[in-house]
């Protein structure tokens, strides 16, 4: 506007954005910045070792104070030159200058070096001491194991374990091991210790109750009204999370003491109940930790591996007493397989706001029954399908095969296994393979007996059952699985199904790559649909038949089998080893048996009387 009014100024012109420095503004630059990095080093470094002198100084001594140690003396040494003075008979004394002048020139020696001792940590305060006595509960024979498990407790915001430092050793100090039920207990000494911990724990809490300091100081009667609500609603079987009692306590502070709400603290901001307050009230007050809902059927037992302990021996003096091999010792288990796996999630296009699943409500599925020996092969299945008649079943050329190869085609109305499929598995499968394995070994298939092991499960629990199986199959002894223990003792839990149901996927994959090669070579331009239709049980079955023979290439597979089985396997103590561990050791067996306990076993292993607990 200046320009056009004829005005004459001078203008601010930009004649340049970037100036090109010379080699030696470069150098004198690094220059500067080296000299900065190292002052900043240098302050942190001073920093650090202020911080450390001061935690040092405010540390508390533990402990009694240390005897001083007497000034080192010197012991002369013996060497041929210089014999021992005061031995009669015997010229020359030992000085020493004569045994060579170890020490110094005033004839001592210089003190050892002083050995450092790292820092003290008193493992026995409640809140560190508490997880030591579970894991060791929960892992009563193997201290590495109770450590190991320590050691992988992390606490959010910190790398690594507070028990990192934690030892063997010290472990080993404190817990010994019990020579009758071979697990680990705490010595005598240091449960005392721990129980007055534990008892000045609770003076020192319940002196805190009486009188509460911090935001409610002064305002008892809130704090004990607190107490009482949360602790009724629990008892009530009430679900408590952390914004359940931030309400419960913002509540009664606005019921009993507003003025709490308008209290500054220290930095100058106003109290606030947040959730991270609501949380360490519950933990600090009232001892409460954030849990998992547990059922009964979700406990595991104090005492299972003793139980296991129980059952493995149980089998092998059967085993004895009937002269049963370990071909004859068989456990099944029912699983659920999805005729076509699905889930509720899938991969779609990042910031889609609706993702549509085909099939999603699918629940379609099967039972198998899947069973092993304790010799380490794998028995024929048996496939429960839903429906009425048996026109649900698969028909054709893989049914034929399956049937051919001792699998147990049959149905129920909700393929749910019961009580007659039950007794179909005894009659199709179990007895086929016993007279299978008795020609095999040569015996006599009219007499010799076996045992088939199972879950404590209603049926097979049931009177009925029971009676059933002792009049038509009396050479089937049927013994149970401790209850609540199958994730742990069953073979078929643990090593067996989930290679089975890895097999069977794979299966699947492999039909719904050919259905797409199929389609493609068919001239279809667009493949959308890929649902697993009714008319693909044949393709469901013929998947089950290779699964399982996979699956017995994959149990004796070795070193050289499919990488993810074999983890299964490596180093777990199944419950397959462990009757295959008690069946070799007949000969120690025998003479327990011949011993002492002849007279008990031969009355309570009678095959009427036997029944396990």
């Amino acid at each position: 506007m200046a320009a056009q009014v004829g005005a004459k100024r001078p203008v601010a012109t930009i004649t340049s954005f970037f100036k090109v420095a010379t080699k030696e503004e470069l150098e004198e630059q690094r220059k500067r910045d080296a000299v900065r990095s190292a002052e900043r080093f240098a302050q942190a470094a001073a920093k650090r070792e202020e911080l450390e002198r001061r935690r040092l100084a405010a540390k508390r001594p533990v402990g009694r104070p240390k005897k001083a140690k007497p000034e080192h003396l010197f012991v002369p040494q013996r060497t041929e030159e210089a014999p021992r003075a005061n031995v009669p008979g015997v010229e020359g004394d030992a000085t020493p200058e004569a045994a060579g002048g170890n020490g110094g020139g005033d004839g001592t020696q210089p003190p050892p070096a002083k050995k450092v001792r790292g820092f003290y940590t008193n493992w026995f305060v409640p809140d560190l001491w508490a997880p030591i006595a579970a894991a060791v509960k929960k892992h009563p024979r193997s201290l590495y194991d109770a450590l190991n498990a320590l050691q992988h407790i992390r606490v959010p915001g910190r790398s690594g374990s507070v028990y990192d430092k934690l030892t063997l050793g010290s472990m080993k100090t404190w817990f010994e091991r019990d020579p009758v039920t071979n697990q680990f207990s705490l010595r005598e000494r240091y449960a005392e210790a721990v129980r007055c911990s534990n008892a000045q724990k609770a003076a020192r809490l319940a002196k805190e109750m009486e009188k509460p300091g911090g935001i409610f100081k002064g305002h008892p009667e809130v704090f004990r009204k607190l107490l009482a609500i949360l602790t009724g609603m629990r008892d009530a079987g009430q679900p408590v999370d952390s914004s359940i009692i931030q309400s419960v306590i913002r509540g009664t502070i606005e019921a009993l003491a507003p003025e709490l709400l308008q209290r500054r603290l220290k930095g100058g901001q106003l109290f606030e109940v947040s959730r991270s307050f609501s949380r360490k009230f519950a933990n600090r007050w009232l001892g409460w930790t954030w849990r998992r809902a547990t059922t009964a059927a979700s406990k595991l037992p104090d005492d299972w591996e003793q139980q296991g302990d129980d059952m493995a021996f149980r089998i092998a003096a059967i085993c004895y007493k009937d002269n049963i091999p370990p071909e004859l010792v068989v456990n099944s288990d029912q699983t659920g397989v999805h005729l076509r796996p699905s889930s509720d999630l899938t991969y779609e296009q990042k910031n889609v706001k609706e993702v549509k699943i085909l099939g999603k409500e699918d629940k379609r599925q099967i039972t198998c029954v899947v069973s092993s020996s304790a010799g380490g092969e794998v028995l024929p299945l048996q496939c429960v399908f839903e429906g009425k008649t048996s026109a649900v079943e698969p028909q054709g050329v893989e049914a034929t095969i399956a049937k051919a190869k001792g699998f147990d085609l049959t149905h129920s109305a909700n393929h749910w296994s019961n009580q007659e499929t039950s007794m179909w598995f005894v009659e199709r499968v179990l007895v086929p393979w016993h007279a299978k394995k008795c020609a095999e070994l040569g015996r006599n298939a009219l007499v010799q007996k076996m045992i088939w092991l199972v879950d404590c499960w209603k049926v097979h629990k049931s009177a009925e059952f029971l009676g059933n199986m002792a009049e038509r199959f009396p050479l089937v002894k049927v013994l149970f699985v401790p209850a609540n223990c199958t994730g742990k003792l069953q073979p078929a839990d643990v090593v067996l199904q989930r290679p089975f149901k890895h097999r069977f996927r794979q299966q699947f994959n492999s039909w719904q790559a050919a259905e797409v090669a199929a389609q493609i070579e068919g001239g279809m331009g667009e493949i959308h649909d890929l649902a697993f239709q009714s008319r693909a049980l044949s393709e469901c079955l013929n998947r089950g038949l290779l699964a399982r023979e996979q699956l017995e290439v994959d149990l004796g597979a070795g070193p050289e089998g499919d990488a993810e089985i074999i983890e299964q396997h490596e180093g777990a103590a199944t419950m397959l080893q462990v009757m295959a561990e008690c069946l070799e050791e007949r000969d120690e067996l025998e003479d327990m048996v011949l011993g002492e306990w002849q007279a008990d076993w031969d009355e309570e292993l009678d095959a009427d009387a036997f029944e396990l607990e």
